[in-house]
């Protein structure tokens, strides 16, 4: 479970991904849920997860994508922090069994923002370069994981 500042996060960071997944054809997805082949009896709802497909297969009769998706990114919160954190969280570790080629992960205040990616079957750690940048090897372009507290806001008038 996350908070307010987890969710407007995940919102905004899919929302810029999303041009390039359309762009190729590819499929994204928030918070929906997957079922990995390892451990064999996993099913996890990754925050955001890119499918490199233009087709996600699910379970008959369920709406689990049974397709790993290529590349994930985790918006921790307090809750979710040793869950989905390397080099020991259950998720962190489930992901690089099942073969998800990259994945990242930061708090909704930019803290703790990592990438990995999947070389001969164990993650390797992906540079952050200075503002939170990261180059993504499946994207082929760079994105960040925007803290939400320093996002700039639209401002809005009130009527009176």
């Amino acid at each position: 479970p996350g908070g307010t500042d987890t969710g407007e996060m995940w919102c905004d960071l899919a929302s810029n991904l999303r041009a390039v997944v359309k762009r190729r054809g590819w499929r994204i997805s928030l918070d929906a849920r997957h079922r990995l082949p390892h451990p064999t009896t996993t099913v996890v709802f990754p925050d955001i997860a890119i499918h490199a497909a233009r087709e996600i297969e699910c379970r008959p009769g369920t709406h689990t994508a049974v397709r790993v998706p290529d590349l994930v990114v985790e918006i921790l919160s307090d809750e979710t922090y040793e869950r989905d954190m390397a080099p020991t969280g259950a998720k962190y570790l489930a992901y690089e069994a099942s073969g998800v080629k990259e994945y990242y992960y930061t708090r909704p205040d930019g803290r703790d923002a990592a990438g990995f990616g999947l070389i001969d079957g164990r993650y390797q750690p992906l540079p952050q370069r200075q503002g939170g940048w990261f180059a993504s090897p499946l994207l082929g372009r760079d994105f960040r994981l925007v803290p939400a507290a320093t996002r700039k806001r639209r401002a809005t008038k009130r009527r009176r």
